[in-house]
């Protein structure tokens, strides 16, 4: 039978509830990728698994001699989700649609991308197009972004660079073009232990004394560079911890630094 490619509004947002409907927690997107999958197959895309994320491919997959003569154009966005906070007053995985707006565990972040995107894809895969496209969903996002770099990964193995991507995350339909990076740091000082009351004469370092000079410094550490669309880096320490006791001076104190 001929395969009708392109989606319209209500396949579009049919697609949409069922991708909100569909539980992928982080780590747990096996149900997602199966769904994606089948409709991708369903709707004659050419699809294969990278380490738990998808890869469609808008014909067949190119090797590394094709993309030496033509670009390899790149749609990604994550199929996988945060867990459901307790402040939710609506069941996460059912949506519900009021206001022209539609609530579920992801409707925005960022299975409106995956919908969106997996139809854009869609669109134009039955196209002669003057480069080679593949559309991306991957998993763990959420967490250490491992999907996209497991398929970068494979890619690379393959001798395929991709020459641009479109990213799918919530921007409020602004068009993003960079994307701080984002380093965290964990500060150690180290000390003596010892009773607070005999700690001076003994000459005990104070861990906590130790991690305050360093915080300070750091503090009156001069800005980096402005770069134009990102501002200036920040380095900010947001939880501190050290010590055991009201009057045992600590050996130990910590501070998490976001960066």
């Amino acid at each position: 039978h001929e395969t009708r490619v392109r989606l319209n509004r209500e396949e579009l947002l049919a697609l949409h509830r069922e991708l909100v409907a569909t539980p992928s927690v982080s780590g747990d997107e096996v149900a997602i990728v199966s769904l994606l999958s089948s409709f991708l197959q369903d709707h004659g895309a050419t699809i294969e698994l990278v380490g738990g994320s998808l890869v469609a491919w808008a014909g067949k997959a190119p090797v590394k001699g094709d993309v030496e003569s033509t670009a390899l154009v790149v749609l990604n966005s994550h199929v996988d989700t945060v867990p459901p906070a307790p402040g939710w007053t609506r069941e996460p995985h059912q949506p519900s649609r009021a206001d022209g707006r539609v609530f579920g565990l992801g409707a925005n972040d960022a299975k409106a991308s995956v919908a969106a995107m997996t139809a854009a894809f869609l669109a134009v895969a039955e196209l002669d197009l003057p480069f080679a496209l593949a559309l991306m969903l991957v998993r763990g996002e959420e967490t250490k972004s491992v999907g996209t770099a497991e398929v970068v990964a494979e890619f690379s193995r393959r001798g395929l660079v991709p020459t641009m991507a479109v990213v799918g995350e919530p921007t409020g339909l602004d068009l993003a073009v960079a994307q701080k990076g984002l380093l965290v740091l964990e500060l150690v000082a180290r000390g003596e232990a010892a009773h607070a009351a005999h700690a001076r004469a003994l000459g005990a370092r104070n861990a906590i004394v130790g991690l305050a000079r360093d915080l300070t410094a750091i503090a009156e550490l001069p800005e980096g560079p402005l770069d134009p669309y990102l501002g200036r880096a920040t380095v900010e320490p947001t939880v501190v911890s050290g010590g055991s006791a009201r009057n045992v001076v600590p050996a130990e104190a910590r501070a998490v630094l976001d960066c």
